[in-house]
């Protein structure tokens, strides 16, 4: 579980940039900081 997170804080520059969905950036945000 921590790994998994570990993974998305190394790649939330890549998702912000790619921003294909609206939805999936505010939704990676909004996890990132209840699990910060």
């Amino acid at each position: 579980m921590s790994d998994d997170l570990r993974f998305r804080q190394e790649n939330l520059g890549d998702s912000v940039k790619l921003s294909l969905s609206g939805e999936v950036d505010i939704y990676t945000s909004q996890e990132l900081k209840e699990n910060l």
